[in-house]
């Protein structure tokens, strides 16, 4: 053969180098992630991108790979081998696949992302940037794989959580699709990942990150830099003008107010008084702070944080329990329109407490299965032991009514745009003059006297706190409007965050 068929044996006998090159790299990758070999898989690759087939036929292929895998099982690097898969040595069901071999997966690559960036040497753990720029202290010191995210800009593009993962290497419904034989599918992934400029984020800044409602307006929701004229405590406002000033905010802001989108900015409307009414029960529940970590606080992560209810959600798989979890934050947020002190009583019946997204996903993080995925022993301790600390300090801190939550959003009237334009155009005509007359509205606002009339006389009793109405009869006597000290500040506010959201303009 070696003289008749010189070609042939040099291409067989380098196949043959090569099959056993990547049986050991293979098996090493499948090591790492403790995922078992499928012979069936590795064919297919080497047959399919190596054009590797010893001149016989895909079953004969097998049969020859797999006398090779048990003789070198046999040797010094049966170390590096994993079971066969349905080997019968390491039975699994599929959801443990997926936890197990999915979470190896993850763990390796923020591990080696961007040649270790997110790894600390001195701690031996993989970290959140934003974590660790603000100098966080439990997350920053465990591991908590669960809570670490990939960010991808492009959120049409595949994403990389732990079943995904899982299906780009083993997605046995669809052989044709799966990476499950590609023994370089680790620094395929990483590569792929660097590519699309994936970045680590933990829960909390991922969520973050994509809570444009918040990022938006979390000048008005967290009362941020208010001029020292104005209150200092956006609860010490009368609650009809917080209504004010969020519709304020929403239809001066460029993302909102176009004509065109009054539906979405009614959604934003809801969405700031949400994240408000939110803000008022953590802060005077947990004093502002995530009570299991003691991280992550109201001002720079509200909405990075979950009601948790306390029934732990146990044996199930990760989509059921994101289903269940969504569902359960759907019900909770649905009874935001509720007074604060009704709703607290509401949770209360509800049993469950708002944590970090970061402690939640540790809270729901699957233990039973913690020894397959660290190995390590002290890793495997320290998991354990952060999980049982965040599910204690947990049940310790479930909501609970208290005297002091208020109702600081309730109002009785309807806040409507046009009760704006009215406050608006008193304002500035009272800094013309000293009274303002009926016929000075019809000017400035262009409306019968009708129209004037029938507004003021539906809210005489809102109006009379903010100033005083005089009425009068007839040309000679026209009705007047007076607007006190109080009211003309409140006006301000209005001018001041009118006039902010007007100037924010869209990055270039």
């Amino acid at each position: 053969m070696v003289f008749n068929y010189p070609e042939t044996f040099i291409k067989y006998f380098s196949d043959l180098v090569n099959i056993i090159k990547l049986l050991i790299v293979s098996n090493k990758s499948h090591k790492i992630i403790n995922a078992d070999f499928s012979i069936k898989h590795f064919v297919r690759y080497l047959m399919r991108d190596k054009n590797i087939n010893l001149f016989l036929e895909k079953r004969s292929l097998q049969r020859v790979i797999g006398d090779i895998f048990n003789i070198l099982k046999n040797t010094k690097y049966s170390n590096l081998f994993p079971p066969q898969m349905q080997s019968g040595e390491n039975k699994r069901t599929n959801a443990e696949r997926v936890t197990i071999i999915g979470s190896r997966i993850k763990l390796y690559i923020i591990n080696h992302l961007y040649g270790g960036e997110y790894f600390d040497e001195k701690k031996k753990i993989a970290m959140c940037p934003e974590c660790k720029k603000e100098g966080l202290s439990t997350n920053t010191s465990f591991l908590r794989i669960k809570s670490k995210e990939f960010h991808h800009e492009d959120i049409k593009i595949e994403g990389y959580s732990t079943p995904q993962l899982y299906n780009l290497f083993a997605n046995n419904k669809n052989l044709h699709q799966n990476d499950r034989g590609n023994p370089y599918f680790l620094p395929n992934i990483i590569k792929k990942m660097e590519s699309e400029s994936v970045i680590l984020r933990c829960a909390v800044h991922h969520h973050l990150i994509h809570s444009s409602y918040f990022n938006d307006f979390k000048k008005f929701i967290n009362w941020e830099n208010i001029p020292e004229e104005f209150p200092q405590d956006i609860f010490d406002l009368p609650s009809e003008f917080i209504h004010i000033l969020a519709m304020i905010c929403v239809d001066n802001f460029y993302k909102t107010k176009s004509k065109n989108s009054r539906q979405k900015s009614k959604l934003k409307q809801k969405e700031i008084i949400y994240n408000i009414k939110k803000r008022y029960i953590i802060d005077r529940i947990y004093a502002g702070v995530c009570p299991t970590c003691g991280d992550f606080n109201t001002n720079e992560h509200l909405t990075a944080f979950d009601f948790n209810h306390l029934n732990e959600l146990k044996k199930m798989t990760f989509w059921e329990r994101e289903k269940i979890e969504e569902e359960r934050e759907a019900r909770v947020k649905n009874l935001y329109s509720l007074p604060c002190s009704e709703l607290v009583e509401k949770l209360e019946d509800q049993k469950g407490g708002y944590i970090c997204r970061n402690c939640h996903r540790v809270i729901h993080d699957d233990i039973e299965f913690v020894n397959e995925i660290f190995g390590d022993k002290n890793i495997v301790r320290m998991v354990t032991d952060d999980c049982k600390s965040i599910i204690e300090k947990y049940r310790q801190n479930l909501i609970y009514n208290k005297e002091s939550i208020k109702n600081p959003l309730r109002t009785d009237i309807e806040i409507r745009r046009s009760l704006i334009d009215y406050l608006f155009a008193l304002f500035e005509i009272s800094e013309e003059k000293s009274v303002v007359t009926t016929d000075n509205l019809i000017n400035k606002m262009s409306l019968s006297r009708s129209a004037v009339n029938n507004f003021f006389d539906i809210r005489k009793e809102f109006l009379k706190k903010y100033g005083k109405i005089i009425i009068g009869k007839g040309p000679s006597n026209p009705t007047k409007y007076y607007v006190n000290d109080k009211g003309k500040k409140l006006m301000r506010l209005m001018i001041y965050f009118r006039d902010f959201y007007n100037k924010l303009i869209p990055d270039l």
